[in-house]
């Protein structure tokens, strides 16, 4: 039960900071998911780095990663919101925005979780 309530505070954390964040971001930069883009960027650095963390002398105890992998991170980032707006863009025949989110979201994600890893990695040294 107490991992069920760590998973569910971190998520209730996790989902009103991604609406602060994407409503930050709509503000200065409409007409693309800026918001969705720099929450799935952060979002993949983190989880890279605290995953990584767990192969190191500075293993994440359980109950943190639940709250803030699981639950914070979990619901902080969504692709969900990504194929949508995704989708959205595409439909609009938006395909520069289509292909910069696409890009931003996959690419940039996946070198953010590359790039906290490889913090993780020289942190623990």
């Amino acid at each position: 039960m107490k991992q069920v309530v760590l998973v569910g505070i971190g998520g209730f954390v996790g989902s009103v900071f991604r609406f602060v964040v994407v409503e930050w971001f709509g503000r200065w930069l409409i007409g693309f998911p800026a918001g969705t883009l720099v929450v799935n960027v952060t979002g993949s650095f983190v989880l890279g780095f605290l995953v990584s963390l767990n192969a190191t002398p500075f293993a994440v105890p359980t109950e943190y990663r639940l709250f803030f992998g699981t639950g914070l991170l979990g619901a902080f980032t969504t692709f969900s919101a990504f194929s949508q707006e995704s989708l959205g863009l595409a439909s609009d025949g938006r395909w520069h925005a289509f292909a910069g989110n696409l890009f931003g979201s996959v690419a940039m994600g996946i070198a953010a979780c590359i790039a906290g890893a490889t913090l993780a990695r020289v942190a623990a040294r």
